[in-house]
């Protein structure tokens, strides 16, 4: 399981522990709970407040996808610290780096570490997503 939560200045939202995580377009879902929030003017937006950033703990995977036929990524990871924040996918285990950025010209994740195409979803998960 992930441990989530949504970071503001100085105070954050725990969202709990959740098996995985999904930003399509500007919207962060789950499985559990649906839409959980918006992203717009570099900020998060949940139950009311903004937020500057989702971040996910406890060996997180992360992969790509998008396009016909279930098409998908090599899964990255597993990394000890995700951060999603100002459009960016951010990184971390033994230092922190910059793994995709949103593009909003073709609304598409650019990934910066190996797969050269664009994607529209970024998935995160605690299991390496086996079929």
């Amino acid at each position: 399981m992930l441990n989530v939560r949504l970071e503001g200045c100085g105070w954050s939202k725990e969202l709990g522990r959740l098996p995985g995580l999904r930003i399509e377009g500007n919207v962060l879902t789950s499985s559990q709970h649906g839409e959980i929030a918006r992203y717009g003017q570099g900020y998060w937006f949940a139950e009311g407040n903004a937020f500057i950033s989702v971040v996910i703990e406890q060996g997180c995977f992360v992969r790509f996808e998008g396009g016909e036929e279930g098409e998908h990524s090599e899964p990255f990871g597993p990394y000890r610290l995700v951060r999603s924040s100002g459009g960016s996918i951010w990184v971390a285990d033994s230092r922190e780096r910059l793994l995709a950025k949103w593009e909003e010209s073709d609304a598409r994740w650019h990934c910066l570490l190996a797969t050269v195409r664009p994607w529209p979803v970024a998935a995160f998960s605690a299991s390496t997503f086996d079929p």
